[in-house]
């Protein structure tokens, strides 16, 4: 990532192109973390109510997991794009990788949290 970055770089110092680069990266973790955001405070319980009669609960749960397992991929995601955040600073070492699964873990919790005050959603992350 670091060689890439550099490689934009001219004599004189870095390029616009390099700066704005550098820039998306570091903001696409902020930017992911308020789309999770937004998208877990837009559950829509009707899309889901009545779906065990028609596939039946033992489905249903198998769904229920899967999408609970789903928040694994969702927030290892987001650990992977604090990691490209910090790449832009410079090498990698073991303190901005502890810092990057510290902010992933409880961003993960702390969405968890709020998804106990969202609307039905209690009833799903039980299943």
């Amino acid at each position: 990532m670091e060689k890439m970055l550099d490689s934009i770089q001219l004599e004189s110092g870095y390029n616009m192109q390099a700066i704005l680069l550098r820039f998306i990266i570091r903001f696409l973790p902020i930017i992911y973390m308020l789309w999770v955001w937004l998208q877990s405070s837009n559950f829509n319980p009707s899309k889901v109510e009545g779906m065990h009669t028609e596939i039946g609960i033992p489905i249903f749960l198998m769904l229920g997991i899967v999408l609970e397992i789903g928040h694994l991929f969702e927030f290892a995601l987001l650990y992977f794009l604090l990691i490209l955040a910090f790449l832009t600073f410079g090498k990698l070492n073991v303190t901005k990788e502890l810092f990057s699964f510290t902010i992933a873990f409880l961003y993960g919790v702390l969405d968890e949290v709020h998804q106990y005050f969202v609307p039905f959603d209690l009833l799903l992350s039980l299943i």
